[in-house]
């Protein structure tokens, strides 16, 4: 059959493992750092329906009933964003969130370059989202519509729900991450603390000391309206401490940069325990 055989040949180019077979079905493994249940969640988000069994032969296999060459296409399709070039599941997401102060779309591509496209209508936060995407390696797209004639602060919570959503949303159930990132991080004079456990349950203490009220138009108060919001939304334990400083964009690019940085590391893939999640309760949702 060659619809099988061509959807056969696309699986083994995502890197999956697929059993011979001369029925209208084929068993497929999905790459090492991928585990069946999750490649199945994964389709089915994207309507796909897949049967996974978990019998001694067949173990960890997920299988594929052949269609029609259309239906298979798009599986293929779904596949192949499902899976990145190291055969794991992609970590993405896109957030989209609407109140009548604000309106956010947000993407995430987690192990992306550290590339932004920002526009918040807050120009600082914009600059500090650049840094945190640089210093995070994330890719990352915010468009926020807020009511600025007031002033930054629903913009900046909002943009910081959105992000903390968009990110505990690509990590999933958390499978494989290190969950814990931390770094003292220099900026000139100052120093701050960056510490971050992802544990599920969401705690934020951010004691920055900012001198000044403002930098542009930016309340200098909202860095730490931002923390509590991405810390609450994410999910995790988050302390940021300014440990020195005196200039307060120092201070709070340094934050920011931490914030990245730790995060790096944080929702990194230890590859020692790839598929496990790092608790030893068995979830940390």
């Amino acid at each position: 059959m060659a619809t099988r055989e061509r959807t056969a040949s696309a699986l083994r180019g995502l890197g999956c493992t697929v059993l011979p077979s001369a029925a209208n079905f084929l068993f497929v493994r999905p790459p090492a750092a991928v585990s069946a249940p999750r490649y199945v969640s994964q389709l089915r988000e994207r309507g796909i329906i897949v049967r996974y069994f978990n019998a001694p032969r067949t173990s960890g296999h997920v299988r594929v009933s052949i269609g029609l060459p259309q239906d298979m296409d798009r599986f293929i399709a779904a596949s192949a964003e499902i899976f990145d070039r190291k055969g794991r599941l992609m970590r993405t997401a896109t957030i989209e969130r609407e109140t009548k102060e604000t309106k956010v779309a947000l993407s995430i591509d987690l192990d992306g370059a550290g590339t932004a496209h920002v526009d918040t209508g807050v120009p600082f936060l914009d600059h500090m989202l650049d840094l945190f995407a640089y210093h995070g390696c994330f890719d990352l797209d915010v468009a926020c519509q807020g009511d600025v004639e007031v002033d930054g602060h629903h913009s900046t919570e909002d943009v910081g729900i959105a992000l903390g959503r968009a990110i505990s949303e690509a990590l999933g159930d958390r499978r494989g991450i290190f969950r814990y990132g931390d770094i003292a991080l220099p900026m000139d004079e100052a120093l701050v603390l960056v510490a971050v456990d992802i544990c599920g349950r969401d705690f934020c203490d951010c004691r920055l000391d900012v001198p000044a009220e403002r930098l542009g138009t930016f309340e200098t108060e909202l860095a730490d309206e931002f923390m509590a919001a991405f810390a609450r939304e994410l999910g995790a334990s988050l302390h940021v401490r300014k440990l020195a400083g005196r200039n307060s964009h120092h201070i709070i690019e340094a934050a920011f940069k931490g914030l990245g940085r730790a995060m790096r590391t944080a929702v990194s893939i230890d590859d020692a325990r790839d598929q496990a999640v790092p608790s030893t309760k068995g979830t940390i949702l």
